[in-house]
């Protein structure tokens, strides 16, 4: 939860991104002991071990990600497009687009008043003399 609140209120929830390093401890905790004990009961192996890893995440990966494919174009922009046109305080995914965007990758559309653009301005400038 520490994550998602993360990304969803960045500014409220500094340091969230410290739930993946929990996640990766517990996780690499949890498995250690399960690999260790088969391995004394002699029984482990590789093979089986990542078979029973693939059937255990695999089912969530495709959910996530046929969600992903199917609600990221209709969902993702238009709210980040709403987000941008009405003015209230953008969520992480404007964010990302904005950087997106900086590189190139995509087209903001809507309104841009002179102060963001000065601002895109300062920062290509301090970008381009840092490399």
């Amino acid at each position: 939860m520490l994550v998602v609140n993360f990304h969803a209120f960045p500014e409220a929830m500094p340091g969230g991104f410290i739930g993946v390093d929990i996640f990766f401890v517990i996780s690499g905790f949890l498995i250690t002991g399960i690999i260790v004990r088969e391995i004394d009961q002699r029984r482990f192996g590789l093979a089986a071990f990542y078979n029973r890893r693939i059937r255990r995440i695999f089912p969530a990966l495709i959910v996530v990600l046929l969600a992903t494919l199917v609600l990221a174009p209709t969902r993702v922009w238009s709210m980040a497009d709403l987000v941008e046109r009405t003015g209230i305080p953008q969520p992480s995914v404007s964010r990302e687009r904005r950087r997106l965007a900086d590189a190139g990758l995509v087209r903001i559309s809507g309104r841009v008043n002179a102060r963001q653009v000065q601002v895109n301005a300062t920062q290509s400038s301090s970008r381009n003399s840092m490399a």
